[in-house]
């Protein structure tokens, strides 16, 4: 009979422990995951303007937050949408074409690093990374 109760409380205890031990994996790495931001903000004929991307966990999460007429935001973890949830189709993110999703580069196109920073010109810019 005391065997049996020893049973249960050690696989309860074995349990308890690897439940313990992905909480503190889980703890370890949102701490020591870098975030990355990007944050441009304009100011241009009384009209401001404001885009803030935020992820983290190598982009698994994202969240992403843009003001121009309005504050529009999302977020989503892996591909899935979380915030705002889409209420009707309408409101779904629209499906691209075979053709925008599936473009190759041409030959003759440049790369990033071959052109200017398009922003920094701008004197009424402000740029954080």
């Amino acid at each position: 009979m005391l065997s049996i109760l020893l049973t249960i409380l050690k696989i309860i205890g074995i349990v308890l422990a690897v439940i313990l031990g992905l909480v503190i994996v889980l703890l370890l790495v949102l701490l020591f995951v870098p975030l990355h931001y990007d944050i441009l903000a304009r100011y241009n004929d009384e009209k401001p303007y404001a885009k803030v991307n935020v992820t983290a966990l190598f982009k698994i999460v994202r969240f992403r937050l843009e003001y121009i007429e309005s504050v529009v935001y999302q977020v989503k973890v892996l591909w899935i949408k979380v915030f705002p949830k889409a209420e009707t189709a309408s409101e779904a993110e629209p499906v691209k074409p075979e053709k925008e999703r599936k473009s190759k580069k041409k030959k003759d196109e440049n790369n990033v690093f071959d052109e200017e920073d398009e922003v920094s010109g701008d004197p009424g810019d402000l740029i954080i990374r």
